[in-house]
């Protein structure tokens, strides 16, 4: 060929916005793949697929039937050619999953102090073979709480013994200390709150019974400052002169008496005993001298009675 022509060629591009670094480097990227991959028997790598949902939660009490979440692959163009199952706990009767759609429903009302999750399983089946479209995957189906129950106390009635006269702090606040022989039983009501206190929550109360125990804070005091009694200068020993009588304002063994006599000439002939019933104390004779008191019925016999 002696000469040649030229034919001048303008090619027109048109380039779409947002495609230039995207869609351009992945056609580029495709051709080197399939052109290095052609004619060796090796199939292109597809895009990687999967399951696509958000946490799934449901408050409780919440009213039913309601959606609660949707469950969706991304194989699913909407043509419903991929139907979706559900399996696990509570699958068909407190959850219904929508086929079509991967919508899940929550049939029943839940209660979290019963149950605070459900395991489920999702499934994607395609309706034209029957095969999986996506592997099977487990969830969880999580129960919100919400503020339904009241504290409550246990183990009522409440009951506590602490000794009278105890510091102001140890148990219960007072202005003073606090006297058994003033008021033996304190009821205090106890008022719990729940959410911190704020209004809006829930409350309970109870009454916890106070017993103060005694302690041993008052002396016995005879019920008279004299007492006179009269005896035969005959009587013989064992013979009951009296009986003389204290009181005590404890209780218990703090208020057990025990008598004696002072004057230790006159307790060679008389003796005391305490009446363990009546807590009296008992006058008696213990000696005479021969067959008569060592003194004549007109002689006054003057002795002290103690008490401890």
């Amino acid at each position: 060929m002696e000469g040649c022509s030229v034919l001048p060629v303008v090619i027109m591009i048109s380039i779409m916005p947002g495609l230039v670094g995207s869609e351009l480097r992945m056609s580029r990227q495709e051709l080197r793949g399939s052109q290095l991959t052609e004619g060796l028997g090796v199939p292109r790598p597809r895009a990687k697929r999967g399951w696509i949902w958000k946490q799934l939660f449901v408050e409780e009490e919440d009213p039913i039937p309601k959606i609660i979440g949707q469950l969706k692959s991304n194989y699913d163009k909407g043509d419903f050619t991929i139907r979706y199952i559900l399996s696990g706990e509570g699958a068909g009767d407190v959850f219904r999953i929508d086929e079509f759609s991967g919508e899940i429903h929550a049939l029943k009302s839940l209660d979290r102090e019963e149950k605070a999750f459900y395991v489920l399983q999702a499934h994607a089946i395609d309706r034209r073979n029957g095969q999986p479209v996506e592997p099977e995957s487990e969830f969880i189906i999580k129960v919100q709480d919400i503020n339904d129950n009241a504290p409550e106390f246990i183990n009522e009635p409440y009951v506590s013994s602490i000794p009278e006269m105890s510091p102001i702090g140890i148990i219960v606040t007072s202005w003073q200390n606090m006297d058994r022989e003033a008021s033996e039983t304190y009821l205090v009501v106890v008022q719990v709150k729940d959410m911190f206190g704020f209004s809006g929550g829930y409350s309970a109360t109870t009454t916890v019974t106070i017993t103060l125990t005694d302690v041993n804070d008052n002396g016995p005091t005879f019920q008279h400052n004299l007492y006179t009694f009269a005896l035969e200068e005959s009587a013989p020993v064992g013979t009951t002169v009296g009986r003389v009588m204290a009181e005590d304002a404890d209780i218990g063994v703090n208020a057990k008496m025990n008598y004696s006599l002072d004057d230790l000439e006159e307790s060679a002939t008389f003796r005391v005993h305490t009446d363990p019933e009546t807590q009296e104390g008992i006058v008696t004779l213990a000696k005479v001298s021969g067959k008569h008191l060592p003194f004549t019925i007109t002689e006054l016999i003057t002795f002290i009675l103690d008490i401890i």
